[in-house]
């Protein structure tokens, strides 16, 4: 859902997952990397329609607010997720 108000650490947010979705979430993390798409918004993500589909059928798709956590993890900074939300 979003909105996660301790700003986690990569680690910090791998955390969060159960253990069998952080391989997933890893490879997000590296398609978000190589297509440059580090800093985007979740509104901007929404807008030109990006989730992430796994050769297996799981699909991956991202509330603005969850995305604005994901990004800000990735990034480092400590931000918070509206760095990333809008």
């Amino acid at each position: 859902m979003g909105g996660n108000a301790t700003n986690p650490t990569w680690k910090e947010y791998l955390n969060e997952y159960d253990e069998n979705f952080i391989s997933r979430v890893k490879l997000i993390r590296k398609s978000i990397e190589n297509n440059g798409l580090i800093g985007y918004t979740g509104y901007k993500i929404q807008e030109l329609g990006i989730s992430f589909k796994f050769s297996d059928g799981v699909h991956f798709a991202y509330t603005l607010r969850a995305w604005g956590d994901l990004m800000q993890a990735i990034v480092g900074k400590r931000e918070g997720y509206n760095a990333y939300y809008m």
